[in-house]
């Protein structure tokens, strides 16, 4: 039940601030699904979950950080070509790019502006993503 709160939540939100464009495309059924994967940098790494909405390309999910044991929201939108930006959701200030591939990989970088010592640093690595299943509405 929280789950399908938060992703309702996330997804609204994303609408009202303008990260999902009202017209996103009705069938994303190639990268729809549920990942499920890691991610590393210098100074952080952890677990990703997310899923991928096969009508609005909507993806919601969350990374767990092993440095800090929080766990932190991720949302975005896919456009056609399977790229997905996220700008800070729920006030994390993490950033996620990358692709979904329609072979059911998805990769690509992470950043977060964080104090370290005093000072503002810009910190980030790298995710990797595997699809687990399909979601029900594309078998």
């Amino acid at each position: 039940m929280r789950k399908i709160f938060l992703t309702t939540v996330v997804a609204f939100g994303l609408l009202a601030a303008g990260v999902v464009p009202a017209y996103a495309a009705s069938d994303f059924c190639q990268t729809a699904g549920h990942y499920e994967g890691k991610y590393d940098g210098q100074y952080d790494n952890g677990t990703v979950s997310a899923d991928v909405n096969e009508r609005t390309g909507v993806v919601t999910g969350e990374a767990y950080s092993a440095r800090s044991g929080k766990t932190i929201p991720v949302a975005g939108v896919l456009d056609s070509s399977g790229a997905m930006t996220t700008a800070g959701v729920l006030g994390s200030g993490s950033v996620f790019e990358g692709h979904f591939l329609g072979d059911g990989e998805a990769s690509g970088n992470w950043s977060q502006n964080v104090l370290l010592n005093g000072d503002t640093v810009k910190v980030g690595g790298a995710w990797a993503l595997e699809r687990k299943y399909v979601s029900q509405g594309c078998q």
